[in-house]
């Protein structure tokens, strides 16, 4: 029904077959939208821009470009500061696009500075330079990014390591299947992915790693396969935990409670931590853990 690639053909009907079935049924199906309609409307667009503006793809439009996908029912893109994103939303107002105010919980999540619909044609996710409240598109991922149309509209392809990250920090059922999809297509840079997590821990308020961790995880179970970085950024999202949980008082219990890992991991982590002096322990039975202040640091 996603037009994704198929990988055991023999199990299913041709998709037209399969999309008749569907209809009798009343299972709706959003329409796709391939490379050919997505050129046009940026080069409608650029004609309508007042002033140039650099984008960068980084959804399903992107996995398109770099032949990871078919065909996608909404186009992602990043611009770096406001004044683009407001020239180039004019611009596609002027084409037919308009903004969409009241959005769909699951498309809330994703925290977009913009969302326009148009009949016909895909829907517009525009980010600028943060995507899903958390993680900016920094210099580093905009130097991975490949050039692949010059202009007043100057388009940038992300790396397939960054739209892989970028949909592990989202909360769409889709995004799982995409990075399915590269996975499928290339042996990605793990080292890449996990020092972009690393640098980024600032903007990853909260324990937002978890969601990171958890994409991973369910992506490992579905594959049958073992992520390399995966160990990385079980230790990453631990620790961080801990010292997010611990800026107030807290016991081994009330840790475990709220993240979830075994004990015996957490002891070892908190022991670790007590070593390097990020956080203290008090005498009471049961102990409790305070995070250390780095504000003077």
């Amino acid at each position: 029904l996603e037009d994704q690639p198929v990988k055991e053909k023999k199990m299913f009907l041709p998709r037209a077959e399969f999309l008749e079935k569907a209809s009798v049924y009343e299972i709706k199906t959003k329409p796709r939208f391939g490379e050919s309609t997505i050129t046009k409307i940026f080069a409608d667009a650029e004609e309508k821009l007042m002033e140039k503006a650099k984008v960068f793809l980084i959804g399903g439009n992107a996995l398109i470009e770099h032949n990871a996908k078919n065909s996608t029912k909404d186009i992602d893109i990043v611009l770096l500061s406001a004044k683009e994103a407001k020239a180039l939303i004019e611009a596609l107002k002027e084409t037919g696009y308009s903004e969409l105010k009241g959005k769909e919980l699951q498309y809330d999540q994703l925290e977009a500075s913009a969302m326009l619909v148009k009949e016909g044609c895909p829907r517009i996710d525009l980010f600028v330079n943060k995507i899903c409240g958390a993680l900016e598109f920094s210099e580093r991922m905009q130097k991975r990014s490949r050039q692949t149309k010059s202009g007043k509209l100057e388009l940038y392809l992300s790396s397939l390591e960054d739209i892989f990250l970028l949909k592990s920090i989202s909360s769409r059922d889709s995004d799982l299947v995409d990075c399915e999809n590269i996975m499928a297509k290339t042996s990605l840079d793990w080292n890449t992915i996990y020092s972009e997590i690393k640098k980024q821990e600032k903007n990853l308020e909260g324990m937002k790693e978890l969601i990171i961790l958890e994409h991973l995880e369910a992506l490992e179970k579905r594959l049958e396969i073992k992520i390399p970085a995966i160990k990385k950024i079980f230790g990453l999202c631990l620790e961080k935990g801990i010292l997010f949980l611990a800026k107030k008082p807290a016991t081994i219990a009330q840790i475990k409670e709220k993240i979830k890992f075994p004990e015996t991991t957490i002891r070892n982590k908190i022991t670790q931590l007590i070593k390097a002096k990020k956080i203290s322990k008090t005498k009471d039975k049961p102990f409790k853990v305070t995070a250390k202040s780095t504000k003077n640091k």
